[in-house]
């Protein structure tokens, strides 16, 4: 069982996450229709 626990800063999404999220906007400023992907982020 674990007694503590460190948060650390600065806390995030990993860098394929950050770079997922970016994609995501690019397109929906492309395109003006709904966007779709095959997982949750």
């Amino acid at each position: 069982m674990v007694n503590k626990l460190y948060l650390v800063t600065p806390r995030g999404f990993c860098a394929g996450v950050e770079m997922a999220i970016k994609a995501l906007h690019w397109l929906l400023k492309i395109y003006d229709e709904t966007i779709y992907c095959y997982h949750e982020i």
